[in-house]
């Protein structure tokens, strides 16, 4: 089985995994930010703050290696 069915696989188990997360946290939280307010369902509330802080992490490692490939290239 090639690499990509593998990962086809973990990604589809992944996704049923989060839906059943979701489903099983479906009750409504109020969730404040800075000037907004607004009411999610828990599970939900807990993916975003999930996908934020990936996003977050992965900006951060993108400007390290910016700043790494630039070193390497100056030296």
């Amino acid at each position: 089985m090639g690499n990509a069915w593998v990962a086809l696989i973990v990604a589809a188990l992944l996704g049923i995994v989060l839906l059943i997360f979701i489903l099983q946290n479906f009750e409504s939280t109020q969730v404040e930010m800075l000037f907004w307010n607004f009411s999610l369902p828990l599970g939900v509330t807990i993916l975003l703050s999930v996908i934020a802080g990936a996003l977050v992490m992965a900006l951060v490692g993108g400007v390290r290696i910016v700043q790494l490939r630039r070193a390497v290239h100056h030296h």
